[in-house]
């Protein structure tokens, strides 16, 4: 058997230089590769479908390389005006050259128009639909009317034809065209990051060549400072073989480690490589930033004592190049020191004041006070720190000397009046109203010559002489304590006298005198 027996009807319809005369119409017997079917179409059973299909043998519409297409009503009223539709289908995945479709106006037609006008109406219709690409498809539809106002029949059989081109020789000869890959690179990043915090860094790979790019690959060292978020300090990436026009993206998670040195941003210069020698090379900047807090702490005033009140002032700036993000200040207050209130929202937490604060841009400070009372003697120890997002907690601490006050309040109390012959008693009182120990307190007494001693006693013992009752030092007197010395006298004159009591203690630098009037009468 020859080779040109070999060849399928495929083949010889492509080395064919011209193909002609492919019959449509509304055949009356089967034929190979064409069918005759009157079935209905798009749900309208007035109209008949005929096809016709290369290359020969064709046993349906499916198989066949090209279609032809024919759709025609069944039946018209005299004089009524109608559609026909002649459609062309190139299923085939080469394109068709020269395609023109023939229409022979049978007997008894009358032609209207055409969609799209024919080149030529004289004895046939005639389209130049000229080069067909691979899957496309043309329609024609043609509008006409029964010549005669008669019953009769219009018959299609053998009236449409279709010429095409599908090689000649010039286009059978070889030809090579010169391809070649080229890649195309491109990175997405923010410009400015937080330390620590996730940054993600889009790559995207795109063949703009005409040949397939092989093997493409990205293997790139970060600058010291930059890590992937896994904590890697390089980046692999396998990009694969990319077709003609495709594209394929990835994204890679970095974190900055480091605050770029003296504001000045990371540059990342990045290069993809593949087979024959395709590279590509995308950059990018990344300033990495951090808030950086300072604390200072403060108490105003040189001397502190118990039962005052005080105040704790807290500064925090930023000095950083972020905004301080999630700003939390917090004070831990000694023991013996009591929060009376706190400014800026400040919230009291157990021994805790917390203040919330907004973001502190860079440059920025605020300052937060909480007020309190100190409740003992003690070196009183507190302690605050401030933290925000990605920046460094810090700390400051300060100490109050909290002293106590020497408080004694004397007080005599008296019988008033008193008759001749009878006896009084003088009641001296100390009260301890201070924070601090009373100590070595002496407690003195002038009779007036209208009084005559009787007794002394109490919280120490007294001695009389000449008038004057002195009682031994009583040696500590306890903050809120009291002590209670007593002197009874007998009225022997008639008079408005004074009775003067002394008092002296460790903490008082001088005397303190108390004078009690009473009246004596007959």
């Amino acid at each position: 058997m020859g080779p040109d027996s070999k060849k399928t009807g495929l083949q010889r319809l492509l080395i064919a230089s011209v193909m002609a005369l492919a019959l449509v119409g509304c055949w009356t017997q089967n034929k190979k590769g064409s069918t005759n079917s009157t079935s209905s179409i798009s749900g309208d059973s007035n109209m008949s479908y005929v096809w016709r299909g290369f290359p020969q043998p064709v046993d349906s519409p499916q198989d066949a390389e090209i279609l032809v297409e024919k759709m025609v009503p069944k039946s018209v009223r005299p004089l009524q005006t109608f559609k026909f539709r002649i459609t062309v289908r190139n299923n085939a995945k080469y394109a068709i050259d020269d395609v023109v479709v023939t229409e022979k106006r049978p007997a008894g037609f009358r032609y209207v128009k055409a969609v799209p006008a024919p080149a030529s109406r004289e004895t046939a219709l005639v389209w130049n639909l000229g080069r067909m690409g691979p899957r496309e498809k043309r329609e024609i539809v043609v509008t006409g009317k029964p010549a005669n106002a008669t019953v009769g029949i219009i018959r299609y059989s053998g009236e449409t034809s279709l010429k095409f081109k599908v090689a000649t020789d010039s286009d059978f000869a070889s030809t090579v065209h010169v391809i070649q890959p080229s890649l195309k690179f491109m990175v997405s990043a923010p410009e400015t990051a937080l330390i620590g915090m996730r940054i993600p860094m889009k790559l995207t790979f795109k063949n703009v060549g005409e040949a397939p790019v092989v093997n493409a690959r990205l293997v790139y060292t970060l600058p010291k400072g930059l890590l992937t978020y896994e904590g890697k300090s390089r980046i692999e990436k396998g990009i694969g073989t990319l077709a003609p026009n495709a594209t394929r993206g990835f994204t890679i998670d970095l974190k900055g480690v480091a605050v770029s040195e003296k504001g000045q941003p990371y540059v990342l210069v990045m290069r993809a490589v593949a087979d024959e020698g395709v590279s590509a090379e995308a950059k990018a900047s990344l300033s990495i930033t951090k808030p950086v807090l300072t604390l200072k702490g403060k108490i105003p005033g040189k001397q502190h004592f118990v039962g005052n009140a005080g105040a704790y002032i807290l500064t925090v700036s930023n000095t950083g190049t972020a905004p301080a993000d999630d700003l939390v200040v917090r004070l831990s207050l000694p023991a013996g020191v009591a929060l009376k209130s706190a400014d800026e929202g400040g919230r009291s937490m157990g021994k805790k004041v917390v203040w919330r604060l907004p973001s502190l841009i860079p440059g920025a400070s605020k300052k937060v006070i909480a007020k309190v009372i100190f409740k003992e003697i003690t070196m009183a120890h507190a302690e605050a720190e401030a933290e925000a997002k990605a920046a460094d907690k810090v700390s400051t601490a300060m100490n109050a000397d909290i002293k106590g006050i020497a408080g004694l309040l004397t007080t005599v109390v008296d019988e008033d009046p008193v008759p001749i012959g009878d006896t009084t008693t003088y009641t001296i009182i100390a009260d301890n109203t201070g924070s601090l120990d009373s100590t070595d307190i002496v407690i003195k007494c002038k009779l007036p010559k209208q009084l005559q001693f009787v007794s002394c006693s109490g919280a120490t013992k007294g001695k009389e002489s000449g008038g004057m009752i002195v009682f031994e030092p009583l040696p500590a007197l306890s903050p809120h304590e009291r002590a209670k010395w007593f002197v009874v006298a007998k009225a022997v004159e008639a008079g408005d006298i004074r009775f003067k009591t002394t008092v002296r203690s460790a903490q008082l630098n001088r005397d303190v005198d108390i004078i009690e009037s009473t009246h004596l009468y007959k």
